[in-house]
C-alpha cells in the first residue's frame, strides 16, 4: 500500500514530464542551436571522437540533465514528500547485482513509485518509448544476475523496488494524460 497519496504522485509525474521536455529542448538547442534538433542520419551516425553512436551520447546528456533538474527541485523543496525522492540511487536486485532507477519515491523493496526517463533520437510525434531487454547479445544491457537474462528493465525495477515503473518520455502515456 503506497504511503503517498495519488494526487501527490500525479503532480510529481507532471513535474517529471516537464523536466523531460525541458531537457529535450535544452540539450537539442545546445547541440543544434535555437529550435534545432537532430535528424535520423545524425542520430544513427557515430561520433568519431568517442566511437559511440550519437543517439547514445545525446540520450546520456538528456538523462544527466533530467537527473540534475530532479535534484535541483528536490533541494529547493521543503515538503515531506521531497525527502522520499531519490534520483539515480543504486538498489540491490533480488538474486544479486544492482539497478539504478532514474527516480524513486520511497524506499525499496516497497517504493511508492519508480520512474525512468527515456529519449528518442530523433523525437517525432510517432516516437514511442520502450523498456530495454537485458541479455548477453551485442547491444543489450548486461543483466544484474542470470535470473534477469531476457527480462526487461521494468521487470528488474519492479522486483527491486516493489512498484510498477513508469516511463517518462515526451510521448509516454504518463506524460500525455
Amino acid at each position: 500500500m503506497p504511503n503517498v497519496e495519488a494526487p501527490v504522485l500525479a503532480n510529481f509525474e507532471k513535474a517529471l514530464c516537464q523536466i523531460v521536455k525541458q531537457c529535450e529542448k535544452e540539450v537539442n538547442e545546445k547541440k543544434f542551436g535555437p529550435g534545432g534538433k537532430p535528424d535520423k542520419a545524425w542520430c544513427n551516425s557515430t561520433n568519431s571522437a568517442t566511437g559511440k553512436k550519437n543517439y547514445l551520447e545525446i540520450g546520456d546528456e538528456k538523462s544527466q540533465c533530467c537527473e540534475k533538474k530532479v535534484n535541483e527541485r528536490k533541494a529547493k523543496s521543503q515538503t515531506e514528500f521531497s525527502k522520499t525522492v531519490a534520483a539515480e540511487k543504486s538498489v540491490p536486485v533480488p538474486g544479486g547485482g544492482w539497478c539504478r532507477p532514474d527516480v524513486m519515491v520511497g524506499t525499496p523493496p516497497a517504493c511508492d513509485a519508480v520512474y525512468d526517463f527515456k529519449s528518442s533520437c530523433p523525437l517525432t510525434p510517432a516516437s514511442k518509448p520502450g523498456w530495454p531487454v537485458y541479455g548477453n547479445a551485442p547491444g543489450q544491457r548486461t543483466p544484474p544476475n542470470p535470473h534477469y537474462d531476457g527480462k526487461t528493465q521494468a521487470e528488474i525495477y519492479a522486483d527491486s523496488c516493489g512498484a510498477k515503473p513508469k516511463l517518462i518520455h515526451p510521448n509516454s502515456e504518463t506524460c500525455n494524460t
